[in-house]
């Protein structure tokens, strides 16, 4: 079976930042909980949110738990 480009390729674009494309066809990205900036904790004209927590995408989404057979 010949390797797909695609899978073994980092998604990097404006949405995302070193994506993957696991085997089983999922796309694994970090997760982010952001709070809303108050006015005055605004800085600038687009300075509105505040990044609280960021969850690794491999933690979001372990591949252990997948069911689909090309990850076994």
């Amino acid at each position: 079976m010949q390797k797909r480009p695609m899978k073994a390729t980092p998604i990097e674009d404006f949405y995302s930042d070193k994506v993957v494309l696991r085997a089983d066809g999922r796309v694994v990205r970090d997760f982010y909980l952001f709070q809303v900036k108050s006015p005055a904790q605004s800085k600038h004209r687009w300075d509105n949110y505040l990044v609280l927590n960021r969850l690794p995408g491999a933690q979001a989404f372990p591949a252990a738990r997948s069911e689909c057979p090309l990850m076994k």
